[in-house]
């Protein structure tokens, strides 16, 4: 809650482009929690980072979950810890993952090849 709480103050605010990288760094969060480890775990895994004990789910998880989820709380604690809403996790987090604009970057340079080739097609 307290990143969109920030996404929310940014664009109150007027600050667009700060708002931006944390709008792009919300996405990442949520792709990172939907497509890293067996729904709900993901949002577990996020929801426990931030203090709240969830428990365990209903269904039992192979050695192989037990490891994605490992490394996801690690992916999830690096994100949050951006921002300052958690430390970073023991050994730090990977150095190119302190880069919030690499996903504005990477979607800019999407959006410049599509306009591109509908140019060239004559769509626009």
């Amino acid at each position: 809650p307290e990143l969109t709480r920030k996404l929310y103050d940014l664009t109150t605010s007027y600050q667009i482009d700060a708002a931006r990288e944390v709008q792009y760094d919300l996405i990442r969060l949520f792709d990172t929690m939907i497509y890293s480890a067996e729904f709900p775990e993901g949002f577990r895994a996020a929801v426990e980072l931030r203090g709240f004990r969830m428990g365990q789910g209903r269904q039992p998880l192979s050695d192989d979950q037990r490891t994605d989820l490992t490394v996801l709380s690690r992916e999830l604690q690096c994100l949050l810890s951006q921002h300052g809403f958690t430390d970073q996790p023991v050994g730090g987090c990977p150095v190119g993952d302190s880069n919030p604009s690499s996903s504005g970057e990477e979607v800019g340079a999407i959006v410049q090849q599509v306009v591109s080739e509908l140019r060239r097609r004559g769509l626009m």
